[in-house]
């Protein structure tokens, strides 16, 4: 069984850690940004029609032209719910860390932690080639702490059932 502070050691780790994937992943110029997302994109619903196509399901051959305009309308709403997601385990990680800190108030610290690391995450981007400071991103990313936070909150009431 592992230690109390080796788990809390491990847990402010994963939470410094991903404030890093965080940072690099906003430290991209714009173009390059935008072009990784949409070759994830694409690269996705190719593999997926590849598949879906093996096994029987759908017998379907679109053109380049096609995955291209999926691509980018797709591109947008992904990169958004992105935003929103990475915030959503940044938020589960702090709580988790938190909670094996000992600190009282774990909500509110976890909430207003991501906030200002959003925040913080809107003006580092203001410096990177393309990129600037979006409202709408940092609202965004609070909605993805409040959700993170409220699944953990309910997960642990149904586990302590308190």
């Amino acid at each position: 069984m592992f230690n109390k502070n080796i788990i809390k050691t491990i847990s402010w780790f994963l939470v410094i850690i991903w404030m890093l994937i965080i940072f690099m992943l906003s430290n991209s110029p714009a173009n390059v940004s935008g072009k990784d997302s949409s070759n994830i994109i694409k690269s996705t619903i190719e593999i997926t029609i590849n598949i879906t196509n093996k096994i029987g399901i759908t017998n379907y051959h679109p053109t380049i032209h096609e995955i291209n305009e999926t691509s980018h309308s797709l591109n947008e709403p992904l990169r958004e719910t992105m935003h929103g997601f990475v915030y959503f385990i940044l938020a589960l990680l702090l709580l988790i860390a938190i909670h094996h800190s000992n600190i009282n108030k774990i909500y509110v610290i976890t909430i207003i932690t991501c906030i200002i690391y959003a925040f913080s995450d809107e003006i580092h981007q203001i410096f990177i080639d393309g990129r600037a400071f979006e409202l709408f991103d940092i609202f965004i990313d609070t909605v993805g702490s409040l959700i993170g936070t409220l699944l953990y909150r309910f997960i642990y009431k149904l586990r302590y059932k308190y």
